[in-house]
């Protein structure tokens, strides 16, 4: 339920209309359904009273529901006939379509919202992060939280909303339960909660197959990134295997996650469809030996309770969707915290224009244990080419990232034309360097954008 309530706060208007039309939608359902009882009345009435009985007796003699829509009716002049009545009910359900219609709608475009604001909201923390917290995060991991986590995010709103939805209509069909007979729904309140409560040790399981599922797609979709871009070395020297065995067991892994996430969910299905169909025998056999009620309220009443009972299943299940899913949107917003955290300082305000040269002074570099640089002094004249030879791991590409300002000195200084590279702004810095890695960087896209 946090998950829920964390993003209705954070699209407030898209969750009043939601609201407001599942709301309305319900109500009107509920006008609908308050039409069943008095069409049946009318059906049966000769065999619910006797043929003595006069027409005050009979009227005295109704279920609450059908005194009040009757009273209802006569006190704004309308007869309640069978057409009347029908055409009131196929009206007020032909009304309720298009409100769920409205709210369905809205569901959907708010979902895609939470999608693409969880992606963009990634994106802009990652692009603004430090360098040396990007080299740390797995590629594969990045690619997993804006597409798969994001994505399920946006379903177990989805599922919240929908639950909601569900919630709605299940307390229509319980007030006007009510207005026929207060004792069976009462009894019904209580043996649907014994059924959710029972059913409930399948909910936390599926919601702990979530989790294993997030974590494992994580952990596979990091390791399928890193083997990608090691498929050249491992083909030419035929180790290809070692690769298929490494994602072989974590997709092991991740299909038994799934399996009892399905099983967790089928189960529950099951359990409901059979628990309700008893209930629904024990109470029309109550009603209909002890209570001796009226033919129509039985039927409105079965066909009632049965709606509430299934109501309070489905909601049981879209929390059960929710629950599931709602590990990949903490994911991604600690994915978001930590990068947050991460982000790169930029506080330098002035402009350096490169007309002398950028001096290294002392500079002292180490990637956690491992030390890159050690008391280096450079100068790198401007106007002309200068080359830096070295073995690999002797500090060439650190040097560039610390004069582009993508890493730190430990210890030293770095200045452009003696202007420290601290008080300098690094975006306009940045602009007017022409960078080129050893690694070809090409997109799958076309030339103008490449």
């Amino acid at each position: 339920m946090r998950l829920l309530i964390t993003l209705m706060r954070t699209y407030p208007r898209h969750t009043i209309i939601m609201v407001v039309a599942l709301l309305l939608a319900g109500i009107l359902e509920g006008i609908g359904l308050s039409m069943l009882l008095p069409l049946l009345g009318i059906a049966v009435k000769t065999q619910s009273l006797s043929g003595t009985a006069s027409a005050e007796t009979a009227h005295k003699a109704a279920p609450a529901l059908e005194r009040l829509v009757s009273n209802g009716l006569s006190a704004v002049g309308i007869s309640p006939t069978i057409g009347v009545l029908l055409i009131i009910f196929i009206v007020a359900i032909a009304l309720k379509c298009i409100m769920m219609l409205l709210a369905n709608k809205q569901v959907g475009y708010t979902v895609a919202r939470v999608a693409t604001d969880l992606r963009l909201e990634m994106l802009r923390a990652l692009l603004v992060s430090r360098w040396q917290y990007f080299l740390k995060q797995p590629l594969g991991s990045l690619a997993n939280s804006m597409a798969t986590e994001s994505n399920r995010a946006s379903k177990a709103f989805m599922n919240g909303v929908i639950m909601v939805s569900e919630l709605i209509q299940a307390l229509i069909y319980c007030t006007i339960a009510l207005l026929v007979s207060w004792e069976v729904v009462l009894v019904s309140l209580i043996a649907g909660s014994g059924l959710l409560y029972v059913l409930n040790r399948f909910v936390k399981k599926a919601r702990r197959a979530g989790y294993r599922q997030t974590e494992l797609l994580k952990a596979l979709l990091s390791l399928l990134a890193d083997t990608l871009q090691s498929i050249k070395p491992l083909k030419a020297m035929a180790r290809e295997s070692v690769s298929d065995f490494l994602l072989e067991k974590k997709t092991t892994r991740l299909n038994k996650a799934l399996q009892k996430q399905v099983m967790n969910k089928e189960i529950l299905k099951a359990f409901q469809e059979l628990l309700v169909t008893v209930i629904l025998a024990v109470g029309l056999y109550i009603m209909m030996t002890y209570w001796q009620m009226p033919l129509a309220s039985i039927l409105v009443l079965a066909m009632l309770v049965s709606k509430l009972l299934k109501q309070l299943g489905k909601v049981q299940e879209r929390y059960q969707e929710m629950v599931i899913a709602e590990s990949a949107y903490w994911s991604i917003k600690d994915t978001i915290a930590a990068m947050n955290l991460e982000r790169e300082p930029l506080t330098g305000s002035r402009t350096a224009e490169l007309k002398r040269a950028i001096h290294l002074k002392n500079v002292d570099f180490a990637y956690d244990d491992h030390k890159a640089l050690q008391n280096v002094s450079l100068t790198f004249p401007a106007g002309q080419i200068t080359a830096i030879v070295g073995p690999s791991g002797s500090g060439k590409t650190t040097i560039v990232d610390l004069v582009t300002g993508l890493l730190r000195p430990q210890r030293g200084e770095i200045s452009v034309d003696n202007e420290s590279l601290e008080q300098v702004n690094l975006k306009s810095w940045r602009r007017k360097i022409g960078y080129i890695p050893q690694d070809t960087i090409l997109l799958h896209d076309s030339v103008l954008n490449n």
